[in-house]
């Protein structure tokens, strides 16, 4: 009897020991739940002031529902044609500085070293897990963080504006579970309307910038996309000098909105931001090579007839590209 009343004893602690292995096992890799997150982006053109050249911050972010940064992107173009060579510069595309990296030239100049890529990404690294409010509170009067002086020296106040501005621009929640990426993209050219100035007359520099930033999972596939377009026109004389209003600033296409006036002309009775943004909805659940396969040779997208009809080909490829520069 002592020794089945011992047996029993023993597979009931046998029993005890796997079921709290068990208990551990279910605790140590507990199950993702799905989490809602929104995506904000802005772009911040700066005033033309007497230069012939288009120049603008971009901010994309991933903010949870409380508004906390958990992922943050800042680029800026300045674009800036050979003026005199002008005709040379006509369908040129100017990098941003992120695509320039170490060819930008910051990093000899600097005084930590670093190349303007590197003290972007290390504000937007200082920004994740902040609230915009915090961010600006970092902020010194000298438009420099005090906390980044080993790794972002260069004026970031309009990093912070326009990082609280994409904030406020957070669109619908999305729902994701895992890591979500984030990434944007900048096309920047000196449009084929660009006219050389002449003896006669004044030139005219038009720049063109297609914009988007992507939000993906672990794979590409797009949780949410934004769009946006802004065209910059500054004419100037012979002497290769703006003739335009210093205070002069391009507004994109989606903050014109209805001001835009596309609806009148349009087949579909529907302005470019609202075409736009149907584009954007369908890109949702799509990977790169489906956003890119999904364009026809008309440049543009037989799934959205009713919805979306302007040539989108530049559209597709931008959102294209923020998905490749996801992280």
């Amino acid at each position: 009897m002592k020794k089945i009343i011992a047996l029993i004893l023993v597979f009931s602690l046998c029993g005890v020991l796997f079921g709290c292995k068990n208990d551990g096992d279910e605790q140590s890799t507990p199950a993702r739940k799905e989490q809602e997150y929104r995506l904000g982006f802005a772009l911040i053109p700066s005033k033309a002031g007497t230069d012939v050249a288009f120049k603008a911050t971009f901010a994309a972010v991933i903010t949870d529902m409380d508004g906390k940064i958990l992922k943050c992107v800042v680029d800026e173009a300045d674009a800036s044609p050979d003026m005199n060579d002008f005709s040379a510069s006509i369908g040129k595309e100017f990098p941003t500085k992120n695509a320039l990296e170490k060819n930008y030239g910051m990093s000899s100049a600097s005084p930590i070293g670093k190349e303007w890529s590197e003290q972007a990404k290390a504000f937007c690294d200082y920004c994740a897990g902040k609230t915009p409010e915090q961010i600006e509170q970092g902020l010194g009067a000298d438009g420099k963080i005090a906390d980044l002086q080993a790794s972002c020296t260069v004026y970031a106040g309009t990093f912070v504006e326009c990082v609280k501005q994409a904030c406020r621009n957070a669109g619908s929640p999305f729902t994701a579970k895992g890591e979500v990426l984030l990434g944007i993209s900048v096309n920047c050219t000196l449009s084929s309307s660009s006219d050389e100035a002449e003896d006669d007359e004044d030139g005219e520099a038009v720049f063109t910038c297609v914009t988007a930033a992507a939000a993906t999972d672990t794979d590409g596939k797009i949780y949410q996309t934004y769009i946006d377009e802004i065209e910059s026109r500054i004419v100037f004389d012979t002497e290769g000098n703006s003739l335009e209003n210093p205070e002069y600033t391009p507004v994109s296409k989606q903050m014109q909105g209805s001001d835009y006036g596309m609806a009148g002309a349009s087949s579909l009775g529907k302005e470019w931001n609202t075409q736009v943004n149907a584009l954007a909805d369908y890109c949702k659940g799509k990977t790169q090579s489906e956003i890119k396969n999904s364009v026809g040779e008309d440049g543009k997208v037989s799934d959205l007839v009713s919805s979306c009809t302007v040539y989108s080909k530049n559209y597709t490829d931008a959102v294209a590209a923020a998905i490749e520069n996801a992280k």
